[in-house]
């Protein structure tokens, strides 16, 4: 019975062995395909994010234009009466320019 279990002995170490090399392939192997998750979510994520980006600068330069479009109407608008004013103020000047003569020198 001795030999028996010398023998049962050692084959209780190969399998301890076999079963220590498995697990570390194992865990080699579940690490591996962590980084792998990893590496895809991060590619993912970066995707999405230069996606998040492209839109919301699509946006910011939307509503950028179309602001400027209100401030040129504005301008625009603000022009058109400013030169009226002048257009008035310059016919008054003139007018009183004009009065002014006629008093000064008369109807000669």
């Amino acid at each position: 019975m001795g030999l028996e279990a010398v023998e049962y002995v050692k084959q209780a170490e190969e399998k301890i062995e076999e079963l220590r090399k498995n697990s570390q392939s194992e865990a080699r192997k579940i690490v591996l395909d962590a980084e792998k998750t990893i590496q895809h979510n991060k590619d993912v994520l970066e995707q999405e994010l230069k996606e998040f980006e492209k839109a919301e600068k699509a946006k910011y330069n939307t509503l950028l234009a179309k602001d400027q479009q209100v401030i040129a109407d504005e301008v625009a608008q603000e022009t058109k009466k400013i030169q009226l004013v002048v257009e008035k103020n310059k016919d008054e000047v003139v007018n009183d320019i004009l009065k002014v003569v006629f008093t000064r020198y008369g109807n000669s």
